[in-house]
């Protein structure tokens, strides 16, 4: 076992880094019309990122675009998928990082529930073993279990052929301290010997067999059409172990993995026969949840203007923590422009925004629309004016549509200032959904009109929408309703 250990050690030091793959910042888009969805995740400055998602044939994986948009996230637009799991896998220079899609069963996962995690080539075994030669490598987790499983070129995967032994082992450590610890926690498939080895997940602490401790059982699935082999354990029993909890966190996980298979015999010991490659995993479900939308909240928008651009400010914000497909700016005069986010766009957190535009280009406008949506489905409206109009007169613009007093006990003052008939004002709850909509056709130029929230029914306290809108122009506001 002396010569397998030490190679696990040095093979980990050469390959695994700490972290490449933000994957606590994996955030994604309502439904869009066209039944797909949008998914965006950050990764490390120059990394190649692929969206893995499960379908009947297995996982499949697609290649993300890196967005130029200063905070190294990639996005991927594809169809809805129908299992509501997602993983991730992460290329940063060597080192490899593999979020892998959540098995969200307790039935034994099949070889299409598993991530595949490494092709290696067929033939480079040490031995004419084909039994211990690996041509893949590929894990599954739920929220008690790890999976893992090999696949090798042939002949099943027996644990003994006369005097001559074999072990099946995937070897787990701390990515962090890999280069310059010792500790190896394993799940190894052997021969048993009484009171020497036998199939278990092992803690090594050493180079021999003395320094093997067996902290829990493993279970084995053979899938014999498929060459492969699973080896399962408990997260329970690792988590036991307080060399093992001292670094794993169940709410930041990530774990160095190595699959090898070994040749044993009387008068060698133990010799590596095979190996794959080594990967940093991240087994955290990342579940891709889709509610219909809300209409978000634009809130704190600020313009200011210099000699030669206008700036727009606001903070955006999605009950449902969905990004935006839409976040336009459009000008009476024609000129349309897109808003970027001005901080990192955390979409659990208002995300600001900011859009500029050179006043070259937007020459006479009089107002422009804030044109937000997380699913190009509900929008969220809002209407600006420039300080003064464009003319040698300075005239002051009519003020945006506005209401008041916020909170309400359910009467509220609409100052809509110079308007177009109709206006209607529509009602929605705190999920977007519609309850009223009232129309108004009378002359009601200049004026401030009243509105009665309660006016049909009372409704019960809380927040509701209102949208307010005269052609063109639309405004929504949150109202606290407090009777």
């Amino acid at each position: 076992m002396k010569k397998c250990i030490v190679w696990i050690l040095l093979f980990f030091s050469s390959a695994l880094l700490w972290s490449q793959l933000n994957w606590q910042n994996t955030f994604f888009s309502g439904q869009l019309p066209d039944q797909t969805v949008q998914i965006r995740t950050q990764a490390a400055p120059g990394s190649t990122v692929q969206l893995l998602t499960k379908g009947a044939a297995g996982v499949h994986t697609a290649a993300m675009n890196p967005l130029n948009d200063g905070y190294d996230n990639h996005q991927l637009q594809v169809p809805l998928p129908s299992y509501p799991y997602l993983g991730f896998r992460c290329e940063t220079g060597s080192t490899t990082e593999i979020l892998p899609v959540f098995h969200n069963s307790t039935n034994t996962p099949s070889v299409n529930d598993l991530t595949p995690l490494f092709d290696d080539p067929v033939g480079d075994c040490a031995f004419t073993n084909t039994n211990l030669d690996i041509v893949k490598t590929s894990a599954a987790f739920t929220n008690d279990k790890l999976h893992f499983a090999i696949k090798n070129a042939g002949g099943g995967f027996p644990i003994s052929s006369g005097f001559t032994f074999f072990a099946y082992m995937i070897a787990l450590v701390d990515p962090a301290t890999a280069a310059t610890d010792t500790l190896v926690f394993a799940l190894m498939h052997t021969v048993t010997i009484t009171g020497i080895i036998g199939p278990g997940l092992y803690k090594l602490t050493g180079t021999g067999i003395s320094d093997m401790t067996l902290i829990g059982p493993i279970t084995t699935t053979t899938y014999a059409a498929d060459n492969t082999l699973l080896l399962s354990c408990n997260l329970s029993d690792l988590m036991a172990d307080p060399d093992f909890s001292n670094w794993y966190d169940p709410n930041a996980p990530k774990l160095g993995f190595l699959a090898m298979t070994n040749r044993i015999t009387l008068s060698i010991g133990t010799e590596v026969a095979d190996e794959s490659s080594a990967c940093n995993l991240i087994p955290y479900p990342i579940q891709i949840n889709q509610t219909p939308a809300t209409l978000p909240v634009l809130s704190n928008i600020q313009t200011e203007t210099t000699d030669d651009a206008l700036q727009i400010n606001l903070n955006y914000q999605s009950q449902e923590s969905y990004l935006p497909v839409t976040t336009q700016v459009l000008f009476d005069t024609g000129f349309t422009v897109d808003f970027e986010p001005s901080a990192f766009p955390d979409f659990d957190n208002p995300v600001p925004y900011a859009a500029q535009v050179n006043l070259s280009d937007i020459q006479g406008w009089t107002h422009a629309e804030l044109k937000f949506s997380p699913d190009n489905f509900s929008f969220t409206n809002e209407i600006i004016y420039p300080t003064t109009l464009d003319d040698n007169t300075q005239s002051p613009v009519p003020p945006a549509l506005r209401l008041y007093p916020n909170p309400t006990n359910g009467c509220l003052y609409i100052n809509l200032g110079v308007v177009k008939n109709p206006v209607s004002i529509t009602i929605y709850d705190i999920k977007g959904r519609k309850l009223d909509e009232s129309v108004i056709n009378s002359n009601i130029r200049d004026k401030t009109i009243t509105y009665d929230l309660n006016a049909v029914d009372k409704r019960p306290d809380g927040i509701y929408l209102i949208r307010i809108q005269d052609g063109s122009r639309s405004i929504i506001k949150k109202v606290m309703l407090m009777n």
